[in-house]
């Protein structure tokens, strides 16, 4: 991979867990993938991040909780925009989630905050998505970590808040960390419901992450089994049984896991690969390591990819040209990368990473945004960061999270979106005519 100097700057400017000299690197590594492993320096630098040994090991990374705070050293400098470039950068606003706080703020390229959201008496956000008429739509829990895991999976919640952070209707779903909004306004999620499954195991309750279909007010229409789709004889898909826990007396299997859901779409590309459908969704699985299309029409797996190539990811998401964009969690190898994959070839087409890899792992969430002008917005979740890079691995803009725990911890950022200019403008001229 390439070095850029603009890399040396961001290092003396912020001296953090993520490493700011990022680069894109283009593989033409077949059907395969090709994850390279980490060089001796990366050893020598993070001895405690070295890969993992055995399945065992592995398995404990995975059934590791989520923590509402970043996973940094505490006190850790930094907080707003630490570079912003305004040639490179794509011009708008970005939405901020703080998942541990239960808030969130749009803010200028700058670092001003527009406006911002937050609600008390809750655990976590885990995404927001911000509306044409200033509403945003939340998925979150209420529980602490503290209480049964069943407790914490029946705080869940969808909530609708106003511009001016009023509730506009609240519903207790058992929603887990994505929503869609639909064209006519119906919505998508992801659900997560308890059921046993003698075939995976007589004793320990399954976890699966149904399909959730709403209506605009949040209501449950229906809901449709994912396991039930990836375990039928026809789907052909390599289930797992992995993401075993247990706490508390409890015991289960967090088969699963997903934690994007998005409507492919572009079917003028269908002609080129059957994921191309409006009525199909991508899905991103960290414990099975894959990323998946299912038509939920008909509750059939279309397509699949990713193990041996993907480690716990997250994020998913397609692009205008149809590839797709993930988040590599990298947690059998302990760094972190962001992969652009052609499905129709099933071919990395570019890696996002820094030289010394080892220095920019995040063990949980994660995410990246394509932007229209070809730059990627990273989210480092575990860092409380965001990353703006060119099509060449240049740095836009470097973002610090502002909010913190009282001894010092960054709060996790789940999710960063950017907005367009346009949009802005659109969204700041309604609300003040109103």
């Amino acid at each position: 991979m390439a070095y850029h100097a603009a890399g040396d700057f961001l290092k003396r400017l912020i001296p953090l867990l993520i490493v700011c000299s990022w680069s894109f690197a283009c593989q033409d590594s077949g059907n395969t993938g090709g994850r390279p492993t980490p060089g001796p320096s990366a050893t020598k630098r993070a001895p405690a991040q070295s890969a993992a040994t055995d399945h065992d090991d592995l398995e404990r990374l995975r059934a590791l909780g989520y923590l509402d705070y970043s996973e940094e050293i505490p006190q850790a400098p930094g907080a707003g925009t630490q570079f912003l470039d305004q040639q490179r950068a794509f011009p708008g606003s970005t939405l901020v989630i703080y998942g541990g706080t239960c808030s969130a703020e749009l803010i200028t390229l700058e670092g001003q905050v527009l406006n911002s959201w937050s609600m008390g008496s809750c655990r976590r956000w885990d995404q927001a998505v911000l509306g044409s008429d200033g509403s945003l739509l939340v998925v979150g829990s209420r529980s602490d970590t503290n209480r049964p895991v069943s407790e914490q999976m029946e705080s869940s919640f969808l909530i609708k808040l106003s511009w001016s952070n009023e509730v506009l209707w609240q519903r207790k779903l058992p929603a887990h960390h994505d929503v869609e909004i639909l064209p006519e306004g119906d919505m998508l999620t992801l659900l997560l419901k308890r059921r046993m499954v003698e075939a995976v195991d007589p004793e320990a309750e399954v976890w699966d992450n149904p399909i959730g279909h709403l209506d605009s007010e949040g209501q449950l229409i229906e809901e449709i089994s994912l396991y039930d789709i990836l375990a039928a004889p026809s789907s052909g898909f390599p289930l797992r049984i992995t993401g075993r826990g247990s706490a508390q007396g409890e015991r289960w299997i967090d088969l699963l896991h997903c934690n994007e859901i998005e409507v492919v779409g572009h079917t003028e590309m269908a002609a080129r690969h059957p994921i191309y459908s409006d009525d199909h969704l991508l899905i991103t699985s960290r414990s099975q390591d894959m990323v998946m299309v299912v038509n939920w029409r008909t509750r059939e797996l279309i397509w699949h990819w990713g193990q041996g190539q993907l480690s716990g990811p997250h994020g998913a998401t397609v692009l205008t040209n149809g590839n797709l964009l993930i988040f590599d969690n990298g947690l059998e190898q302990r760094w972190s990368r962001v992969i652009e994959l052609d499905p129709v070839n099933e071919r990395i087409v570019n890696e996002l990473g820094p030289p010394n890899r080892s220095e920019f792992f995040s063990r949980v969430m994660g995410a990246a945004q394509g932007l229209p002008n070809g730059n990627v917005l990273i989210t480092n979740s575990a860092g409380g960061q965001g990353l703006e890079l060119t099509a060449t691995g240049l740095p836009a803009w470097v973002f610090m999270g502002t909010h913190r725990t009282d001894d010092g911890y960054r709060i996790k950022i789940p999710r960063m979106t950017r907005i367009s200019t346009a949009k802005t403008k659109a969204l700041l001229d309604h609300m003040q005519r109103r």
